[in-house]
């Protein structure tokens, strides 16, 4: 249930091994846009080959910055390619791989409650379906699985972003730290193409002026790109809680619906991916009947990777305050170059792993 990449990617991978529904509550699915689509090689593999065609541009690095010494930076570089996706349209590719699999889609149709006691959905219209199993894909709402019980004490950032139209030669996204962009996380300057990028960040509070001071402060004066049009301007909910229950009975839920966003970055696509990967194995082993229960077992790996993520950044907000004055003190350090064997996992190079944690000892002495 939801036709965003949860619910879609889902209904392709499961369509093969039971009759699939899929209810999105808009009029079409990608829609609302509310993504970056910064995704790892392993990630767009498991989206399958056509996903591909969707890809905007590729990076091996970031430039890590902070607005409080702006002469300096850190350089985030990646073992393997990172591919800035077109979210919507992979969506609209995941609705025809899962309808030509004999999946059922249908529009303008919300879901708004569950009888778990009966797995039943129960729709706006009054109307009650029965299923053996339900996913529920509903996006950071949330407002199904709370009202299940899976979720409780939600928090959350609000993301802001804007595609621009301005000649440009980046070859790498920008990642902005500084309290006048972000007191929370960050913002960021990610390059489509050479004639536009797109520009976001994301805190407990975001407005256009926000965004619009980004643009000017960071576009125009950093990086010296004017002559700028703003061509759309869009944003959502970024779950900042730890994941919550992940299934009740046979109800199982998807991506920000239980909160598996990776808590450093605000991804959400390569969590969802586990998460599909893991309900179809369970599927083909022990059916609808027992999926539940295999699922959660399968999700050990995930959990607990998102929960490390977690600690880490709390115990970096503990000792410096924030996530910014981490990367300020960083930046200010001998480290000038990371390198992260996995994008996904943010599993460091060891080397550079020593080297940081010797400017860390440096930094709290």
């Amino acid at each position: 249930m939801g036709g965003g990449i949860g619910g879609l990617l889902t209904g392709v991978k499961v369509s093969g091994l039971c009759d699939v529904d899929v209810f999105e509550e808009h009029h079409l699915v990608g829609y609302p846009k509310h993504c970056t689509g910064l995704i790892s090689g392993k990630v767009l593999n498991f989206l399958g080959c056509g996903a591909g065609e969707f890809v905007l541009n590729t990076f091996n690095n970031y430039t890590l910055t902070h607005t409080s010494i702006p002469n300096r930076e850190l350089r985030l570089k990646f073992r393997d390619t990172i591919s800035l996706v077109d979210r919507p349209n992979i969506e609209r590719y995941l609705s025809d791989v899962f309808q030509s699999r004999g999946g059922s889609l249908y529009l303008s149709l919300k879901a708004v409650a569950i009888d778990a006691s009966n797995t039943c959905l129960i729709f706006e219209d009054g109307t009650i379906r029965k299923y053996d199993l339900i996913v529920v894909a509903e996006g950071a709402k949330a407002a199904l699985t709370k009202s299940l019980g899976m979720c409780s004490n939600s928090t959350y950032l609000v993301g802001m972003q804007s595609i621009i139209r301005a000649n440009n030669d980046l070859d790498s996204p920008h990642v902005i730290f500084g309290c006048d962009i972000s007191y929370e996380f960050f913002g960021w300057v990610v390059p489509i193409d050479s004639k536009q990028v797109l520009v976001g960040l994301a805190d407990r509070y975001v407005d256009y002026p926000k965004l619009n001071y980004l643009i000017k402060s960071y576009l125009s004066r950093r990086l010296g790109i004017n002559d700028l049009v703003v061509k759309e301007v869009f944003g959502g909910l970024i779950p900042t809680s730890t994941p919550c229950r992940q299934a009740l009975r046979n109800i199982i839920g998807v991506g920000d619906a239980v909160f598996v966003t990776k808590p450093i970055s605000g991804g959400g696509i390569y969590s969802i991916t586990n998460q599909v990967r893991v309900l179809e194995e369970s599927l083909r082993r022990g059916g609808t009947d027992y999926a539940s229960k295999m699922y959660l077992r399968g999700l050990l790996n995930l959990l607990t990777t998102l929960k490390i993520q977690h600690l880490l950044r709390n115990l970096v907000i503990n000792k410096f305050g924030s996530l910014s004055n981490f990367v300020m003190k960083l930046i200010e350090s001998e480290v000038n170059e990371v390198t992260l064997l996995d994008y996904d996992k943010y599993i460091l190079n060891p080397l550079d792993l020593n080297n940081l944690l010797k400017s860390l000892r440096a930094l709290l002495t």
